[in-house]
């Protein structure tokens, strides 16, 4: 009788997730650890291994690595792995899912093994599917270590350079207030007068001199319809989230016009600027 062959298993192909991440204080990754090169390195070592096809990518660029929370490539990725679409991540290097010691040890001696999340860090030779040696056993937390350190001494010097721009009069925040631009040239650095709006505030301390209330004020803007600061922020490509909405527009409100009367221009970052009155 003949014998009854053995059909061959499929070798199984996971379902991955090509992560990448890049924080400010990730000076010494350059261009060549930009978000877009991660995911080609980590498209060409799919490519390369078999076993491996990438679904999606998720990309935290400007993100801290200090934590997980308020990532939203992070966030979308785990939402992904919880409805089963992904249940490999592919990352460039450990560094790049995150650099705190504690969080990224639970995740990978945890969370995806529960989970049944296989992760492979690229450059660290890390696969969580693979036979682990002794080696590998304590190579595994070192590694961890010592991102979590460089983590935190990037931000004890991130903190001291910002202080000391400060110090210096220098604006360090990511946006100018309505009224102000940041300095090019010798002015690099430092907030100048945006003369675009400064008309505009100009006649919001005008009117409140005159004893216009704020609602008041925001109000007569709204009817001569002056852009508000988000939508002058939007035309010119920086556009911020408000909650101020009247019909297809974003308006004018009196919190918004007290803010600006708030400031007066006097003091920025502890140097001198003049005022808009």
């Amino acid at each position: 009788m003949p014998k009854t062959k053995t059909p061959k298993t499929a070798a199984r192909v996971y379902r991955a997730a090509s992560y990448a991440r890049l924080s400010v204080d990730d000076e010494s990754y350059g261009t060549s650890g930009s978000v877009l090169n991660q995911h080609a390195i980590i498209r060409d070592f799919a490519d390369a291994n078999g076993g491996l096809s990438i679904v999606a990518e998720y990309s935290d660029d400007g993100f801290s690595g200090s934590t997980f929370e308020n990532r939203p490539g992070w966030g979308s990725l785990l939402a992904d792995v919880e409805t089963g679409k992904v249940d490999c991540i592919v990352v460039k290097d450990l560094s790049r899912l995150g650099r705190n010691y504690l969080d990224v040890s639970r995740y990978l001696d945890q969370v995806f093994p529960a989970l049944g999340v296989r992760v492979v860090a690229i450059t660290d030779g890390y696969d969580s599917a693979a036979e682990k040696t002794p080696a590998d056993a304590l190579m595994l937390p070192v590694k961890n270590l010592f991102n979590d350190m460089y983590c935190r001494d990037a931000s004890a010097k991130t903190k001291a350079s910002l202080s000391a721009k400060r110090r210096r009069g220098e604006f360090v925040g990511a946006f100018a207030p309505y009224g102000y631009a940041k300095g090019s040239g010798p002015d690099r650095g430092r907030l100048v007068i945006d003369p675009e709006p400064a008309g505009v505030v100009r006649g919001i301390f005008d009117a409140r001199i005159g004893g216009m209330s704020a609602a008041g004020i925001a109000a007569m803007l709204n009817e001569s319809l002056v852009p508000s600061p988000y939508e002058y922020f939007a035309a010119k490509g920086a556009a911020r989230s408000s909650n101020f909405c009247k019909g297809e527009r974003t308006a004018w409100d009196a919190r918004t016009v007290l803010r600006i009367l708030s400031n007066d221009g006097a003091i920025v970052w502890t140097k001198l600027i003049p005022p808009f009155h």
